[in-house]
């Protein structure tokens, strides 16, 4: 009973009319050009009768053997080109195929924008602001760094990049502003 179920199940479950009867789906190349060839009769009958066993309403007990086998004759019957729709069925599913494709394409670049996006917005300072001028974001020019730093030239500026300044704890009376290296 555990085989005739998940027999059922699969063809009930089943997205397409090659998924019904296990076989790999049409696929076409970079131009849109079709590259499937139809399975030949053996391998559809040997399918078919596989398949059958577990929904044939003359042998299956299952509750839903009858919807089960109504789907395997479908699938069987198109895939075989017994009611004459293969080849309309086909390009159907490869024309969905390539749109699933595009849709995921579009889908994964608009999620690499934004990652992109929000790296950028995430960065710690804005566009435009040099990070060899640290007056344009810590205070502007006219801040206490950015005065004692214009005073003392730009080895200052150099070295105030190498390490953070602090206020100095000591009050000195030069004529330099009281800061002193991080140690």
């Amino acid at each position: 009973l555990r085989e005739e179920e998940a027999g059922i199940l699969h063809l009930l479950q089943a997205k397409s009319l090659f998924a019904r009867l296990r076989l790999p789906e049409p696929h076409y190349d970079a131009d849109g050009k079709l590259l499937w060839t139809p399975p030949g009769d053996l391998v559809l009958r040997r399918v078919y009768d596989d398949l059958s066993r577990c929904c044939a309403p003359d042998v299956s007990q299952h509750p839903k053997r009858e919807e089960g086998f109504a789907k395997l004759s479908e699938a069987y019957d198109t895939i075989s080109n017994k009611n004459g729709r293969r080849d309309t069925y086909v390009a159907e599913r490869v024309a969905e195929l390539r749109r699933l494709e595009q849709l995921r394409e579009q889908v994964r670049r608009e999620a690499e924008e934004k990652a992109a996006e929000s790296s950028a917005a995430s960065s710690p300072r804005p566009s435009g602001q040099d990070h060899r001028e640290p007056w344009r974001y810590s205070g502007g020019a006219d801040s206490p760094r950015a005065q004692a730093m214009a005073r003392q030239g730009s080895s200052a500026l150099a070295r105030s990049q190498a390490l953070p300044l602090k206020p100095s704890s000591s009050s000195s009376s030069s004529s330099r502003p009281a800061l002193s290296r991080l140690e």
